[in-house]
């Protein structure tokens, strides 16, 4: 088994420590530094996946690394029931 590389491990650190980490990894969420660690693929990745939650009022709604406790409930009562194309 390979040894993760430092970003890795840092990122599992994180994980480890703060457990409402974990929802940054939902599908719902925005690329952070923890997912995608090269700032261009973050922008280009959100870019893309903003425009597709705006094709349709019934789309999944986005979540933001940044204020992840506030955005769940709300995002949670939005999505529940959805499903996109």
């Amino acid at each position: 088994m390979e040894r993760p590389d430092e970003h890795q491990a840092m990122a599992i650190r994180q994980l480890i420590q703060d457990p409402k980490m974990f929802q940054v990894l939902d599908f719902t969420t925005l690329a952070s530094e923890l997912t995608h660690p090269d700032q261009t693929i973050r922008d280009i990745v959100n870019g893309y996946y903003l425009k597709i939650c705006a094709l349709s009022p019934l789309s999944t709604q986005w979540t933001s690394p940044q204020d992840i406790n506030e955005t769940i409930d709300r995002n949670k009562a939005i999505n529940m029931g959805k499903y996109d194309r």
